[in-house]
């Protein structure tokens, strides 16, 4: 007889983070192997799919050599076949051997889904402004860069919904991959609208940098290059 199919690992697009698969222990997903061939069924079963849940907004980029994009997963439901089964067979029967699985190193991304993302330097009060208006509940504090990690809140009102984003604080040069960078701007490029969160009093990073008036904010934001 002949053994059935290795299982697919695939990518499922839901709601929720990828702070599971972060905190995995090897972060190593294998699918089950197939059944084994018997008495009564000649070809074993196909074995079962591994499905990682993912955010929607996750792309799946090749972990080695060009690094190129495979998949975009922008909704929920959808799905990408990371690596497939191998092909079933028998050790015994030279022309039916099987075939090994694909193993492959994959880098999951999370691009951000919002209606709207606010956008400033550091401490300019946008995590305030997210829990003012929404139910997050993002760190706040007297220092730069409280936001490491993009927050996500929902603003309801007449029945709508509003999605708002809290994102890391911006500096300049970010385009350039100055301070969080690429990092923080690959959040920006599915976000409807940006909002410029700026300090009436103005901002200065450190001693070690400029101060910048208000106006002088809204210049800066006006000019970098967000897509």
């Amino acid at each position: 007889g002949l053994g059935g199919d290795g299982g697919d690992v695939i990518a499922r697009a839901q709601p929720g983070s990828l702070a599971h698969i972060a905190k995995h222990p090897s972060r190593r997903f294998i699918a089950p192997n197939g059944g084994h061939s018997t008495s009564q069924r000649p070809c074993g079963s196909k074995g079962r799919d591994l499905v990682i849940h993912v955010p929607p907004g996750t792309t799946v980029v090749n972990g080695e050599g060009d690094r190129q994009q495979l998949a975009d997963l922008d909704h929920v439901d959808a799905t990408a076949i990371l690596a497939r089964g191998g092909r079933g067979g028998s050790q015994l029967t030279p022309n039916f051997s099987g075939v090994k699985g694909e193993s492959r190193i994959l880098r999951l991304e999370l691009k951000l889904i919002a209606d709207i993302g606010f956008v400033g330097f550091p401490n300019a009060g946008k995590s305030t402004l997210l829990r003012s208006l929404s139910n997050a509940t993002p760190k706040v504090a007297s220092y730069p860069f409280t936001t490491i990690r993009p927050h996500l809140g929902v603003l309801c009102y007449g029945g709508h919904e509003v999605t708002l984003a809290d994102l890391p604080g911006l500096v300049e040069g970010a385009h350039l991959n100055v301070g969080m960078g690429h990092k923080f701007l690959k959040h920006v490029e599915r976000t409807k609208a940006l909002l410029f969160v700026v300090d009436v009093q103005g901002f200065q990073l450190s001693d070690h940098h400029d101060y910048r008036y208000a106006f002088e904010t809204i210049q800066l934001l006006s000019t970098v290059r967000f897509f």
